[in-house]
């Protein structure tokens, strides 16, 4: 009975897709971010209310601080039905621009 459990599992396994395989890495079922790799440090949330419209709209700044012993190319974020404008690296008071996309997940 254990070993039929064990290849189970290992079928299993082998059948995960990439995100699957990305959200158990990251030791968060719910998360498809890169935990592994980065860890939010601050959080600073500044939203307008429209009650009127049901809508919040604002900024976020976010600070990360890398846990990765190698370079992190790249920082993953869950989102869920955001309409984003753009993503900025603040850094010494100059703001750069940066690349960004929304990921199927």
């Amino acid at each position: 009975m254990s070993v039929q459990l064990l290849d189970n599992l290992i079928a299993s396994t082998d059948s995960m897709t990439e995100e699957s395989k990305q959200q158990e890495q990251n030791n968060d079922p719910c998360s498809y971010s890169n935990l592994n790799e980065v860890k939010s440090t601050h959080i600073h949330l500044n939203l307008a209310v429209d009650f009127e419209k049901r809508v919040l709209s604002g900024n976020v700044d976010l600070s990360f601080k890398c846990v990765s012993k190698q370079s992190v190319a790249s920082i993953i974020l869950d989102s869920r039905e955001l309409n984003i404008q753009g993503v900025y690296l603040v850094k010494n008071d100059a703001q750069t621009t940066l690349k960004w996309e929304y990921l199927a997940g």
